[in-house]
């Protein structure tokens, strides 16, 4: 299974159109602070890490301790999500 440390991570696809949102939002605000993992090339990460619904947020600690998750495209769990990495 992959692991993640001190970072970001949003679970999303190209068709989705929340997803795109969230990218372009993170790309512009927080560049370098998360990654992007495409469920439809990366089912087996997704599904290690129970992703049902799209887009799911992750944050990593430092640690690789989940720290925050939470669906759905929204600016200030971004926010609040990354402040606790």
């Amino acid at each position: 299974m992959r692991v993640f440390q001190g970072t970001l991570v949003k679970f999303g696809a190209t068709w989705c159109n929340p997803c795109n949102q969230a990218e372009k939002f993170l790309s512009q605000h927080f560049n370098g602070q998360y990654e992007s993992i495409d469920i439809t090339q990366n089912e087996e990460v997704a599904q290690a890490y129970g992703v049902k619904n799209i887009p799911t947020f992750i944050a990593f600690g430092k640690d690789g301790d989940i720290v925050d998750r939470f669906t759905g495209f929204d600016p200030s769990k971004i926010r609040q999500a990354i402040s606790k990495i």
